[in-house]
């Protein structure tokens, strides 16, 4: 097996992070810490992706056995308002990880999807859709056309088809660990 390797900054606050797959367990470091765990302690692989300022937050976070939880993203922060897509280096070791887990604890789960993010989505879609038709229908009524009635209506109106793509995706489900959604990883599968 060869050593694959991701290295990132997932937020402001955080140092520069590289994840190493070695052939029996996942090593990570950082200027002031270092760590490991086996693949056959990880009992977990759980992944999302959320649009966030034009941009995909892809997201493993990776639960093992003894309550250690370990959270890789493919957005890199450079700087204030200057992220960096690594997604060239998040999939390949996104894949291999579950591969590799996979193969050392065959109990271990693989989920795709977040369960909050749909119902979350579901709510702010019904929610937003019944305040569009409250103002729409407000607006015809006291045929009151200016803009206290239709900037609200529009944003609402605007909001509604994100909304609805996070209510399409679905809810979380369980995946195949040789073949994590393309989509959730930023790439497609291997060859």
């Amino acid at each position: 097996m060869s050593v694959v390797s991701h290295t990132v900054r997932a937020s402001l606050t955080s140092k520069e992070r590289t994840y190493r797959l070695e052939p029996d367990e996942a090593v990570w470091s950082d200027a002031q810490s270092k760590g490991s765990v086996g693949y056959a302690n990880i009992s977990k692989i759980h992944l999302i992706h959320t649009p966030f300022e034009g941009n995909e937050i892809r997201q493993c976070t990776i639960r093992c056995a003894d309550g250690t939880k370990l959270t890789v993203t493919a957005l890199h922060y450079t700087g204030l308002n200057n992220p960096e897509d690594r997604t060239a280096t998040y999939a390949p070791f996104v894949r291999e990880l579950t591969g590799r887990v996979a193969a050392g604890n065959p109990n271990a789960e693989f989920v795709a999807g977040s369960n909050m993010q749909w119902y979350l989505a579901l709510f702010m879609l019904v929610i937003g859709s019944a305040l569009a038709a409250i103002l729409a229908f407000s607006a015809v009524i006291e045929q009151n056309f200016d803009l206290s009635v239709l900037a609200p209506l529009a944003f609402v109106c605007a909001m509604l088809p994100m909304m609805w793509q996070y209510v399409k995706r679905g809810r979380g489900q369980h995946f195949a660990p040789n073949s994590p959604p393309p989509n959730l990883i930023g790439d497609s599968p291997a060859q």
